[in-house]
């Protein structure tokens, strides 16, 4: 009799504990939309022999502005050698991405330089 009245309280307190629900685990199955800005090289800045610094200014809106940094960007300064091969110079326009997210739980919004050219989509 004991184990029985045991194993009904067992049965009671597991049937009485709510299930939390399971958190949405970071990342994975993400969608954006993307939309496309340019990003102007304003100024190259030599910071040795072999490397230099692009400064960059992004216009998104007449509103909305951003100075971005090649280093920053790319975590190291460019080569003077990829510099001269692909002809980069001041005036030149470069793809700046902003990713806002439409489903899933990953980083909400992103900013992604790409050292690839700017095309107006209009």
């Amino acid at each position: 009799m004991k184990q029985h009245i045991l194993l009904i309280a067992v049965i009671l307190l597991i049937a009485s504990c709510k299930q939390k629900p399971q958190p949405i685990p970071d990342g994975g199955d993400c969608a954006y939309k993307t939309t496309n800005y340019p990003a102007t090289i304003i100024e190259i800045t030599a910071t040795d022999s072999a490397h230099s610094e692009l400064t960059l200014v992004a216009v998104m809106d007449s509103n909305r502005t951003d100075t971005l940094y090649y280093s920053q960007q790319f975590s190291t300064y460019i080569t003077n050698e990829e510099l001269v091969n692909k002809n980069i110079k001041q005036g030149d326009r470069w793809n700046y991405q902003y990713k806002q997210i439409i489903s899933g739980s990953c980083t909400p919004d992103i900013y992604v330089l790409t050292n690839q050219p700017y095309s107006d989509p209009n």
